[in-house]
């Protein structure tokens, strides 16, 4: 046995392992052991893990205790870490322990009839230089955990061979846990790295639970899980919630009991290294509850879990993100312009307007038309007449002044159609931003949710040791319900964003689709060149860019335009009502006739052709309200151009005003963001040593998430409000190809370098 005292601190400490045989699906967490001490011991002991003194049973427990004979025999060998199921229990029912031995995997000491010893104040083996870590097996909880999740009758138990053979009382006493429970309980045994375990299961099962397969690969895992879903078969997790984010269904038992069974085992060796004793350690250990659900999983198999277990469990995969659809922002920006529904409306709108164009164009064109008519002359019998006329408008102002009123009005309209285009645009690349911001906004909550269940536990940990009272309990019990009501809002926003960009996208309202976070590096994006955001780097630069935007945004603006096409519109009709006084409308009509008798070679034919002149002489002042109509419509028009004019002045302004501040305060976001992370972490470790109050742990909490908020959310502002001041300018990067886009950046070059 080595006796440590705490004086000798520079000691050299030879650590041996003993596993059950190679693995590659539980490496991680032996490395989470291995440095979990090393973290522990760090300025104290030098702590060494040699791979010569790493030795495993090659899933043989006959190896295992051969393997476990040599660490013991080996001289350079201090102490002895077991790192698996079957070596912890063969290291723990050990006749001879003749150095420090640690097996923290134990899995239910009693039912296994392990030495325990009660007589102090926590459960110790009571067996020199031996410390195990064990709780009881609360396999009838993980059954009804399950069936929270989803009704099963027929159970299939996936373990490792070598596990299942050394725990036969645990096996046995499985079974006859799901017999009271009304399951029919099969186990599976994996006894192969690369063998298929889905062959295995048998087809009356309706479940599957995952126990400890550690020799199986990755691979193999992961065919596994493939293979469930693809048989629609719920799964259950009994060693932790990796397997449920690689895919199975749900588990109870958080990671994080890992994390803290590695540290109880350090804890453990470290009062060993200061000179105490193995059999005098605490052997207990309580593993959290906490149901952790693959919603994808669930979607893919058809299990629908009720609302009041959706509840309480921590969900993996919440959205639906299951299509193939993936937007970014400059396609949403396309997809807009080639689908949405309001944009095809204008452009039928443009196309009936063309129409009209042409409709007004064709009254000015010959006129043809014929007539074919009963004739009565006389009460014996009438005869047939045939006529064919033809006109044609010479001249006739109100026709000329109508071609040029609806080729204006035209024009009108393609520019009320240009102003649906950019609107629509806005709406859709705004709207896309706010979606990844209500993504942002989830992922907080979650965190917020995640960290209140995390605190909960320590709060009933630190009520048992009695260091607080229970009030800390329901305090962290209600936020846990607060932030899933957040977390439940914040989806509800998302989903209704994700609606709305649907609707204008024309997609099924539904549907559900991928993002790609947006970013200032987006090359579709002038503010990406970075050569020009750097000579935009002072208020009088900045003011210089911004009155070529204000100019660019008068002369592009499709208000505008639309209303100087209506405002030409009236003064051509101005001056037709004028005209209307005196001037004639001059037309030539003719027509030939023909009467066809009863009598063959028989009728009489006639033809005529005139030439016709219309003066307008009184129409009851009819002609002055029309001038006096079209004057007042001009001057109403006028005055509604003024008002536009000023109006895209004033929102190219407020917009540049908002980028002006929304550029800044990303990097001020982050800032913000880094230095309430730090505070949170100093206050949240003085509440977890009752240093300070719960009120102020969750001052600082709330605190930090908004800043973090902020600061994700800091450069998706800008981008919304850059939008919308290419929303006033009347013109988005997007559509701009490298050369336009050079030409544009070159242009702004060149008016900020202008005196």
């Amino acid at each position: 046995m080595v006796a440590v005292q705490s004086t000798l601190a520079a000691q050299k400490i030879h650590i041996g392992i003993l596993t059950d045989g190679p693995t590659q699906g539980f490496q991680q967490i032996h490395s989470l052991f291995i440095e979990e001490i090393l973290r522990l011991t760090e300025g104290e002991f030098e702590v060494h893990f040699e791979s010569a003194h790493q030795l495993d049973g090659n899933w043989s427990a006959e190896k295992i205790r051969a393997a476990l004979q040599r660490l013991q025999q080996n001289d350079q060998v201090d102490i002895i870490l077991a790192l698996g199921f079957v070596s912890s229990l063969i290291a723990a029912r050990s006749q001879t322990i003749p150095k420090p031995t640690f097996a923290p995997l134990v899995l239910d000491s009693n039912l296994l009839n392990l030495p325990r010893n009660l007589s102090g104040d926590g459960a110790t083996s009571g067996i020199k230089n031996l410390n195990y870590l064990t709780e009881a097996v609360r396999f009838t909880d993980d059954l009804i955990a399950f069936r929270e999740v989803v009704d099963y009758q027929q159970l299939a138990l996936v373990v490792d061979q070598t596990v299942f053979e050394s725990v036969a009382e645990l096996a046995q006493q499985g079974s006859r846990w799901a017999s009271e429970t009304g399951i029919e309980l099969t186990y599976v045994l994996n006894s192969a790295a690369d063998e298929n375990l889905a062959d295995k299961i048998p087809g009356h099962v309706d479940a599957v639970m995952v126990a400890a397969i550690p020799r199986l690969s990755p691979a193999g895992r992961n065919q596994l899980i493939k293979e469930l879903i693809r048989r629609n078969l719920p799964s259950y997790s009994l060693i932790g919630a990796t397997a449920v984010e690689q895919g199975l269904l749900a588990a109870s038992a958080p990671d994080s009991d890992w994390n803290r069974l590695a540290r109880r085992n350090a804890l453990n060796l470290q009062a060993v290294l200061l000179g105490g004793n193995p059999g005098d350690q605490p052997i207990s250990f309580k593993h959290k509850r906490q149901l952790t659900i693959n919603m994808d999983t669930a979607r893919q198999i058809g299990v629908a879990p009720r609302f009041d277990v959706l509840s309480t469990a921590v969900l993996l995969n919440e959205d639906d993100l299951s299509g193939d659809t993936q937007w970014t922002l400059s396609t949403v920006a396309h997809e807009s312009l080639k689908s949405n529904l309001d944009i095809q409306s204008s452009i039928a709108g443009v196309n009936v307007g063309s129409e009209l164009e042409r409709q007004a164009k064709s009254r000015i064109g010959p006129q043809f038309n014929t007539t074919v008519g009963l004739v009565q002359l006389d009460p014996d019998g009438g005869n047939v007449a045939v006529a064919l006329n033809a006109s044609q408008i010479i001249y006739s102002e109100a026709s000329l002044a109508n071609i040029e009123i609806q080729r204006l009005v035209q024009q009108a309209r393609q520019s009320a159609h240009r102003a649906v285009e950019l609107d629509i645009v806005q709406q859709a690349t705004v709207g896309f931003l706010n979606i990844l911001k209500s993504q942002t906004l989830i992922d907080i909550r979650r965190r917020a949710l995640n960290l209140s269940r995390a605190n909960l536990n320590l709060a009933r940990d630190r009520v048992q040791l009695g260091s607080v009272t229970a009030s800390d309990v329901y305090r962290w019990e209600s936020e846990v319900a607060t932030s899933r009501q957040s977390v439940l809002a914040a989806r509800a926003q998302l989903n209704q964003a994700m609606d709305a960009l649907n609707r204008i996208l024309h997609r099924p309202i539904g549907e559900r689709f991928k993002t790609v976070p947006a970013s200032l590096a987006d090359p579709t994006l002038m503010v990406s060149r970075q050569d020009l955001v750097e000579i935009i780097d002072n208020q009088k630069s900045f003011d210089k860019m911004g009155q070529l935007m204000i100019f660019q945004g008068k002369n592009n603006s499709p208000e505008l335009k639309q209303l100087q096409y209506q405002i030409a519109s009236a003064e051509r009709q101005l001056v037709s009502n004028r005209k209307a006084y005196w001037s004639p409308q001059v037309s030539v009509a003719g027509q030939v006739s023909h009467t066809l008798d009863e009598h063959p070679n028989q009728g009489d034919s006639e033809w005529q052709i005139s030439v016709n002149l219309s003066v307008p002489l009184y129409q009851g002042g009819a002609r002055r309200s029309k001038v006096n109509q079209s004057i007042y419509e001009l001057h109403q028009l006028n005055l509604q151009r003024e008002s536009v004019e000023q109006a895209v002045e004033l929102q190219v302004r407020q917009n540049l005003h908002a980028v002006q501040a929304s550029y800044p305060a990303m990097e001020l976001a982050q800032i913000a963001a880094h230095a309430t992370e730090k505070n949170l972490e100093l206050v949240q470790d003085n509440y977890a040593k009752g240093a300070v109050s719960i009120s102020n742990f969750l001052n600082a909490r709330d605190a930090s998430l908004n800043v973090e908020q902020n600061a994700v959310n800091a450069v998706y502002d800008f981008l919304i409000d850059l939008m919308n001041l290419q929303r006033s300018t009347a013109a988005f990067d997007f559509f701009l190809d490298e050369q336009a886009m050079q030409r544009s950046v070159d242009e702004i070059k060149r008016y900020i370098a202008t005196p």
